[in-house]
Order: C-alpha cells, then sequence, then structure tokens
C-alpha cells in the first residue's frame, strides 16, 4: 500500500516512482520516467516554479511529492521509450559518447542499456 500523503519528513521507506504515481497520478509519474530516467534525483523541500521537477510534473505536483518526500533521492528507473532511443540510435551507427550527449543521460547508462541488449536472450521463434 502506498504512503497516504503526509508532512514533511513523515515518509518512510525509498521514495519509488510507484509511491510517486500514489501521490499525483500515472501521467506524473511517465512524464518524471520520461524526462529523468536512468538517473537519480534529489525531490526538495519546496521547488520552485521554476525547478525541474516543478517543470516536468508542475508546480502543485511538485509541492506535493516535496511535501511528502523532499529532502530523499528518487531513483528514476529509466523509461521503455528511452531505453528504446538508446538502442535504436546504437542501430543507427551512433557511438555511446555522442548517444549520451542526445539522450542526456550518464555513459555509464549507455553501457548499461546496450550491455542488458547483448545479454537478453534471443526470443523463442513462434511457429503458426
Amino acid at each position: 500500500m502506498a504512503p497516504a500523503r503526509q508532512q514533511s519528513g513523515d515518509f518512510s521507506g525509498e521514495p519509488s516512482l510507484a509511491a510517486v504515481d500514489e501521490l499525483i497520478g500515472p501521467d506524473g509519474a511517465l512524464a518524471l520516467a520520461e524526462a529523468f530516467g536512468g538517473r537519480r534525483i534529489y525531490l526538495p523541500k519546496a521547488p520552485g516554479q521554476h525547478h525541474p521537477l516543478s517543470v516536468v510534473v508542475g508546480a502543485k505536483a511538485a509541492l506535493i511529492i516535496g511535501q511528502v518526500m523532499g529532502g530523499l533521492y528518487l531513483a528514476v528507473p529509466l523509461s521503455p521509450s528511452r531505453r528504446a532511443q538508446i538502442l535504436a540510435l546504437k542501430a543507427a551507427g551512433k557511438g555511446p559518447i555522442e548517444i549520451r550527449r542526445i539522450m542526456k543521460c550518464s555513459r555509464s547508462l549507455v553501457f548499461k542499456v546496450l550491455q542488458e541488449a547483448r545479454e537478453a536472450p534471443e526470443p523463442e521463434p513462434r511457429l503458426l
């Protein structure tokens, strides 16, 4: 069960995208995954209207997150579309450094996604 809206400092547990979903809804959680996927972000207690969190999810939603999870870090999972974009850029012949620059993510994240793709088992052919 996700935590109810609580006062600052009362959040128990590790912040997660699922908990953010419970606080601000799936659209906000998806926006966070798209904007910050694959990164660990600091959640300020009182984000201003120009803070990146406010820009992505809206000022009101950012304040709700700050009231409940402010002062903590959130490891934002990589969204499936960002993972697919990294793989598509590699398939188009881009190198890891160029992919990192285009995707605005760390080089280690690019290497991690590429390694996971190499290690993924080939799907079984389906007979019709």
